[in-house]
């Protein structure tokens, strides 16, 4: 991909991006994509944490198919694992990694107008009561 990136156009004998702000495009490609995934991470392990049913049928299931945790590795036998599934799936439901009704506001007080964004944090992890929809993996 950055070959294509790093061609030379036509037009202009140039390439289309510099290396630098290739560099600084992909470090933020790679920033976006840690924090979700840790997000995610962080709701399934609370949401298994509080559920030790759920936990202990997970835990069931990729000892059934895994054993060894060296052995755990994308592939076939991973993506045999229905309920890890479901449980990501149903974390991204209940505590999706994006930001909620997010909003941006210009502030005449800040300078040059500064954008700020302001977050709604899904309030559902705090709410212990009210646990993780339960539906059936087949």
């Amino acid at each position: 991909m950055f070959h294509f990136l790093l061609t030379v156009t036509p037009d202009t004998n140039l390439p289309a991006f510099s290396h630098d702000h290739l560099l600084s495009e992909a470090r933020l490609l790679v920033l976006a994509g840690t924090d979700t995934s840790t997000m995610t991470l962080c709701g399934v392990f609370f949401y298994l944490t509080h559920d030790p049913r759920v936990l202990a049928k997970l835990t069931e299931e990729i000892r059934s198919i895994f054993f060894s945790a060296e052995k755990i590795v994308q592939g076939i036998k991973l993506s045999k694992c229905k309920h890890l599934r479901a449980c990501i799936d149903e974390t991204l439901r209940m505590a999706p990694p994006a930001p909620a009704n997010s909003s941006t506001k210009s502030f005449p007080a800040a300078p040059l107008s500064t954008d700020i964004t302001a977050y709604r944090h899904s309030r559902r992890l705090r709410r212990l009561g009210s646990g993780p929809r339960r539906s059936r993996v087949r």
